[in-house]
C-alpha cells in the first residue's frame, strides 16, 4: 500500500509498568507489545516509522533495526511525537498517514484497512477509530481514563476530550477514542504546528487535530470498532494480565 505510511508512537517509559524496559518492549504472551502491533502494521506497510525515546537503542535492537526510526528527545505528547517524524516523512509522496500508540497490541489488520478505506472514499482529513463500552465496571474499568468522543447536534464527531480535561458529564460518555487515526498526509503536516499545550498535562495532543479540522468546516469520519478489547492499551501490570487472559481465551476458542 504505497500511498499509506504508519507512524507508531513508542517513546514512552511505561513508569506504571514498574519495568526497566521501554513500555513497547514489555512482554505479552512471549512477544513484546510492539511486536504484537507490528504484525498488524506490516499488512499496511513493511517499513513503518517508529518514534522512539526512552532507551531507544533497546527498541531498535529488539526490532532488528529493520524499520524507520525517529527520535523524540522529550516526551511532550502524542502531537509532538508525530511532529518529530514530519521532517523526514513530509517529502515522501504518501497520501495517508496512520498514527498508532505503541502500547495497543490488539489493533487488527481489518481496523487499519478500514481506516484507509474510509479515508480513500471520503477524502476526509481525519478518520479515527472508536470503541463503545456498555459501562465502566469490570472488565472495562481500565478504559475509564480514555478520551471521550464528543459529538455535535448532527451526531457528527466534534472533538476528543482527554479524561483529565473532561467535565463530569463528559466522563459519562461511553464512546471512547482508541488512538488509531488515519490522516490526509498534506493536511496533517500543515496543521501540526497549530497544536497547543494548554491542557492539564501541558502536552501537545494529536487528538486536538480533531476539533481543529471541525473548526475548518471539515468532517471527521469514524470507524466504530465492535470489540472494545481491540482498543485496550497497556499502562499497568493489571492491564497486561487482563489482555493476556483475553488472548488465551481467544486462542482456546479458535482451537475448540
Amino acid at each position: 500500500m504505497q500511498d499509506t505510511h504508519v507512524i507508531v508512537l513508542a517513546g514512552g517509559k511505561g513508569t506504571r509498568m514498574k519495568s526497566e524496559l521501554p513500555k513497547a518492549l514489555v512482554q505479552l504472551e512471549g512477544k513484546a507489545l510492539l511486536e504484537h502491533q507490528l504484525a498488524s502494521v506490516r499488512t499496511i506497510t513493511e517499513k513503518p516509522t517508529i518514534v522512539v525515546g526512552y532507551k531507544k537503542e533497546q527498541i531498535i535492537e529488539a526490532t532488528q533495526n529493520k524499520y524507520h526510526y525517529t527520535h523524540q528527545a522529550e516526551q511532550l505528547g502524542t502531537g509532538h511525537a508525530v511532529l518529530c517524524a514530519r521532517e523526514e516523512l513530509q517529502t515522501a509522496s504518501y497520501k495517508n498517514i496512520i498514527v498508532l500508540p505503541g502500547d495497543h497490541p490488539l489493533v487488527s489488520p481489518s481496523t487499519l484497512q478500514q481506516l484507509v478505506d474510509v479515508k480513500t472514499q471520503s477524502q476526509a482529513p481525519i478518520v479515527m477509530a472508536s470503541i463503545t463500552v456498555p459501562h465502566f465496571n469490570d472488565p472495562f474499568t481500565d478504559l475509564t481514563a480514555y478520551g471521550r468522543v464528543i459529538r455535535n447536534n448532527e451526531d457528527s464527531v466534534a472533538a476528543i476530550i482527554e479524561y483529565k480535561d473532561a467535565t463530569d458529564e463528559q466522563r459519562n460518555i461511553k464512546e471512547l477514542n482508541t488512538g488509531y487515526f488515519c490522516f490526509d498526509a498534506n493536511w496533517l503536516w500543515e496543521n501540526l504546528d497549530s497544536l497547543q499545550n494548554n491542557n492539564k498535562s501541558n502536552e501537545y495532543y494529536i487528538t486536538d487535530l480533531v476539533s481543529m479540522a471541525v473548526q475548518q468546516q471539515e468532517t471527521v469520519q469514524l470507524v466504530a470498532v465492535p470489540n472494545p478489547y481491540e482498543g485496550m492499551g497497556i499502562n499497568t501490570k493489571e492491564h497486561l494480565d487482563k489482555v493476556a487472559k483475553y488472548i488465551r481465551e481467544q486462542q482456546a476458542l479458535a482451537t475448540a
